[in-house]
């Protein structure tokens, strides 16, 4: 068997002559013994058979192959460099500078939305799908730096950008006395939302002033800067001129600040290679922090999750655990990491509190917090450091909404709702008492922390409030929620009287107090005289309380942010507490309004049984309740929810009779609309829109 299998490899292949085989023409022998073949002896030639080797040659492999032969380019390339050179010639180009070139080249088109993002950026995994170093053609290749090997912005689009953005640069002077007047907010900023890049204090926005009007400067630093001027500049204090001259500024500084903001958004935030880099997603916070100020929230949550989906394709989520690692490989690497890491810090802290604000569920809430940060580092509470924690906590609320939708799932979401509330007494009890009562005699980020935090607390005990169970744990809610309204509002005339005036985080801070009032207003006169929360209830405490605020707003309510937002606020705030006041009142009296994060609320002072029997002697029209309404008609409660003070009033078809019981009722009518979102994403903003406007008729005294 083996000799045959040997014999058969020699024979095959091996008939022709080595002659024959090489000029591919049939070997013929005369036969078998003959030792020359025919065409051999007709050329001449010597007849040389084939020999059959049993080892076959190496095969190299073709790694080796492919490096052999970069290398032999490689030193042709350098030979050719060397011999022009050595003649004066200046070097050709090679054929990776030429790539190099082509991308850097490469158009986007002024409609392209830019959707590649700088390569240097994006994580590893994805990055090794387009930069393989084994199928390189560069010798040099693997000695490259990752920041060298990234996919080039087009240079036109940084040009155009900084054309576009460098005639709305204001006069030098102008800049120097909005540094001066302004206030300091950007230490406080840059200490609860870290922005790796941007300044820290107002003098340096004056001495960048010459740097940004060079002709190449950066886009994305020129974008930061005039963001950072816009937003200071409406902080601005202008008590000491006439207010003709205040009017006309306030309406110059607003068109800038438009301007400023169309300008970044048509030029660079439309290009997702110029945000995706770290220095423009820091600029993309600025954006939204222009857009909260001129109450453009649907712009801002739609660019705040375009600009997370670009920080998640980059890596940045995973920038806090590099950051274990990359100790031991370097400062400029931790920094490096460190920076990407507080940036993501910031997005999730702005998402989670904006998502709390406008009622949706932040998209970072699925990425854990880094849990090694120390929240109190010797005695000292950290805010940065409380805040995230904060907005770890308050990303779950969605999500007890969602389980108070169905009755399936009430016994679910009571749990989860006593574990959030858990939850925000935990973290609190990790804090100092001392700080939490400390001297207020200047503002500082703890105090934005600690009225963040009360309105989470708020927000957290609403469910409860709303229901107005009597019992064990609705009692403790409605308790634990009237401290945190009175907290709120204690913490707002402190903030809001010492935060500038136009600065951009007040127009969520009226915000959260109106509901926080609204609710306190609710809470302290809902209760009736046999209630036993009534021993625990002050008016007069809450009648100061709601004074204090609407004396602050009514004084704020000439800021350049607030544009009559505040304005409202107090106008629905005394109506509603003059209703509640009135206890002895001929007819009925009615009030609607939608509260955001509440509903619509109908609010309602009946006549008293002495006064109803004498009324039955009116005619229909004369019985008919006083109404005042946001610019909507009344409404039948069909096939809605409502949630009411008193069971006896659940339905549509209430008569007089029927509340005649009780001196006030109050109820929130749940209609499943985003009537919240629908003011306060309008692309003009008209945040009272659904409120009320104004009372067609007055309170009767």
């Amino acid at each position: 068997m083996l000799g045959r299998q040997s014999q058969q490899k020699v024979r095959k292949g091996t008939k022709s002559c080595t002659e024959c085989r090489r000029r591919k023409v049939r070997c013929i022998r005369t036969s078998e013994e003959t030792p020359t073949c025919r065409r051999c002896e007709e050329r001449g030639s010597a007849c040389v058979a084939q020999t059959y080797s049993l080892q076959q040659p190496q095969r190299l492999p073709s790694r080796y192959r492919i490096s052999q032969l970069e290398s032999k380019v490689a030193n042709l390339t350098k030979f050719i460099h060397d011999v022009e050179a050595k003649f004066g010639n200046q070097p050709a180009q090679t054929s990776g500078s030429t790539a190099g070139r082509g991308l850097e080249s490469d158009d986007l088109g002024d409609d392209s939305s830019g959707s590649d993002i700088d390569a240097s950026h994006q994580p590893a995994h994805i990055r090794s799908l387009f930069q393989n170093d084994w199928l390189s053609v560069d010798a040099h290749r693997q000695l490259d730096q990752p920041q060298d090997r990234r996919v080039k912005v087009p240079t036109h689009l940084f040009n155009l950008a900084r054309q576009a953005l460098q005639k709305l640069i204001p006069p030098k002077d102008e800049v120097l006395g909005i540094v001066r007047s302004a206030s300091e907010w950007l230490p406080i900023l840059h200490n609860l939302f870290p922005q790796p890049g941007a300044a820290t204090c107002q003098q340096e926005l004056f001495e960048r002033f010459d740097e940004m009007c060079s002709p190449d400067v950066d886009a994305i630093s020129l974008a930061t800067w005039l963001l950072t001027v816009a937003l200071t500049g409406q902080q601005s204090p202008q008590e000491d001129i006439s207010p003709h001259v205040q009017h006309r500024r306030s309406q110059e500084w607003s068109k800038f600040c438009r301007a400023v903001s169309n300008a970044v958004e048509n030029n660079i935030m439309s290009h997702d290679r110029l945000v995706g880099t770290i220095p423009g997603l820091g600029m993309a916070m600025h954006f939204c922090r222009l857009q909260i100020s001129q109450g453009n929230f649907q712009k801002v949550w739609v660019r705040l999750r375009h600009t997370i989906a670009i920080a998640e394709v980059m890596g940045l989520h995973k920038a806090w655990q590099s950051t274990q690692t990359s100790r031991t490989a370097g400062a400029e690497s931790y920094e490096t990491q460190l920076h990407k890491a507080q940036l993501w810090e910031s997005l999730t802290a702005a998402n989670g509190l904006l998502g709390m604000i406008i009622n949706l569920p932040p998209e970072t809430r699925r990425y854990p917090q880094d849990k090694t940060q120390a929240l109190v580092v010797e005695g000292v509470v950290q805010p940065r450091v409380y805040l995230s924690k904060l907005t770890d906590i308050v990303a779950k609320i969605q999500h007890l909404e969602d389980l108070n939708m169905t009755p399936e799932s009430k016994p679910e979401f009571y749990s989860s709702t006593f574990g959030l509330i858990g939850e925000l007494k935990a973290l609190m009890s990790q804090t100092p008492k001392s700080w939490w009562t400390s001297e207020r005699d200047r503002i500082k980020p703890d105090h934005i922390v600690q009225f963040i935090h009360n309105s989470i607390m708020v927000r957290a005990h609403l469910p409860f409030v709303m229901k107005h169970d009597l019992g064990e744990e609705c009692f403790y809610s409605r308790l634990a929620c009237m401290d945190a309204c009175e907290s709120v509002t204690e913490l707002y005339q402190f903030l809001r009287g010492t935060l500038p005036p136009g600065i951009f985080m007040t127009r969520p801070v009226d915000l959260l107090v109106f509901i926080a009032t609204v609710v306190l207003l609710l809470i302290t006169y809902s209760s009736s005289p046999t209630n036993r929360f009534n021993t625990y209830v002050n008016k007069a405490k809450t009648d100061s309380i709601v004074k204090q605020v609407t004396e602050i707003m009514t004084r704020r309510s000439n800021d350049l942010t607030s544009a009559g937002f505040t304005e409202n606020c107090v106008t629905t705030i005394n109506s509603l507490h003059k209703l509640l006041q009135q206890d002895n009142t001929p007819r009925f009296q009615d009030l609607v309004l939608k509260v955001p994060l509440l509903g619509k609320v109908h609010v309602r002072r009946n006549v008293r049984p002495a006064d109803v029997s004498g009324a039955n002697t009116l005619s229909r029209k004369q019985a008919e309740p006083e109404t005042h309404r946001a610019g909507e008609q009344s409404n039948s409660q069909r096939g809605q929810q409502v949630f009411n003070t008193n069971p006896s009033t659940m339905g549509s078809s209430q008569t007089p009779r029927d509340w005649q019981w009780d001196s006030l009722t109050w109820t929130v009518e749940e209609t499943h609309e985003n009537f919240f979102q629908d003011a306060l994403m309008a692309e003009v903003f008209d945040p009272f829109a659904m409120w009320p406007e104004m009372y067609e008729q007055p309170f009767n005294s």
